[in-house]
């Protein structure tokens, strides 16, 4: 395919020797693991001003960060999405949405991949319940018709960290707060739905 196109023939004698030998430099270099014969796995090389990457969860890199707890859910874009967003006059943007139990930073840079620039983290969630918040957070998305269905991936929604926060906001307030009850001796925060036929 390479030379079809107008690239210089390989001088590889044997492409899958030489591939090998690529992901073992990449391997001993810290960017690959190999966690049995044939399988490879692409690992997060931490920075020079990464220290401990693993072991602190830093509410501060998010833009927005709301909640207590060891674990996180979390929201990133690409800054290209915001901008485009911005000369369009419109309010939402691709973000990712999806959850981590350790660092924030380490998961999202695990599934971008390469990409042509620095992602931002918009959001985060920290918890102890992150499947649970992340769960509430697509559905709630889901409802609003925001699910980004020609995405790569399934956790691509159309939105933005002060959407996401308020979500969490008033989520967050139905879940600390009981119910009371109202002047007609029913719960307040519950909501009764019409039998079927009426």
């Amino acid at each position: 395919m390479h030379e079809t196109r107008g690239g210089s023939p390989s001088s590889a004698r044997d492409p899958r020797k030489e591939t090998a030998k690529a992901l073992s430099a990449l391997r001993d270099n810290g960017y690959y693991t190999q966690p049995s014969p044939g399988l490879w796995r692409r690992t997060v090389k931490p920075g020079p001003n990464d220290d401990d990457l693993e072991d602190n969860v830093d509410e501060n890199i998010a833009e927005i960060s709301v909640g207590e707890g060891s674990q996180c859910v979390y929201a990133w874009y690409l800054p290209t999405y915001r901008e485009m967003a911005s000369i369009k006059n419109e309010k939402t943007y691709p973000m990712k949405v999806g959850r981590s139990r350790n660092l924030a930073i380490e998961r999202i840079a695990e599934s971008i991949g390469y990409t042509p620039e620095t992602f931002a983290l918009g959001f985060m969630i920290l918890t102890d319940s992150p499947e649970d918040w992340e769960k509430l957070l697509h559905s709630l998305l889901n409802l609003k018709n925001r699910h980004i269905d020609k995405a790569h991936g399934t956790e691509w929604y159309q939105t933005n960290p002060e959407e996401l926060k308020r979500i969490y906001e008033v989520q967050n307030a139905l879940i600390e707060s009981p119910a009371s009850e109202g002047a007609n001796g029913k719960p307040e925060n519950v909501v009764t739905l019409p039998k079927k036929g009426n």
